[in-house]
């Protein structure tokens, strides 16, 4: 039953956010050890830090996993550093930030003018290197 009640208030709060703001675009990226370390090698531990460095690492420095998706928004630097307000402003699970965090996930980032959503499509966990096929909310 709570499960249920997350999930319509994710869906409502993605409709509402949806209606203020302009669809500009959607990427997927396959999260990597390289992108949860900043340029000194050390360790990134904010969802933002980590997508801003993914994003900087395949549009500047040509780093890509299989699977990372170029995008036309963040390859721009200044549009890059709105990428932790947009987060903020944007619907992402509390479950999607754990995983973000502590493993390499496959992700959909959905961007609009004022803020990104962002859903964990599968997960490889840091330890065994297994795949979770699915969608994770």
């Amino acid at each position: 039953m709570q499960l249920n009640i997350y999930r319509l208030l994710y869906i409502l709060a993605f409709c509402i956010l949806s209606l203020r703001a302009e669809y500009i675009e959607t990427y997927y990226a396959k999260l990597a050890k390289i992108d949860h370390l900043n340029s000194k090698d050390e360790k990134l531990y904010s969802v933002a830090t980590i997508l801003y460095q993914d994003r900087y690492n395949v549009n500047i420095r040509g780093i890509r996993q299989k699977g990372d998706e170029s995008d036309l928004y963040f390859e721009k630097k200044n549009n890059r550093d709105k990428l932790s307000k947009m987060l903020r402003n944007g619907v992402i699970s509390e479950s999607a930030r754990r995983l973000i965090i502590s493993s390499y996930p496959y992700v959909k980032v959905d961007v609009f003018s004022d803020h990104i959503n962002v859903k964990v499509l599968r997960k490889r966990t840091f330890r065994t290197g297994e795949v979770l096929s699915g969608s994770i909310n």
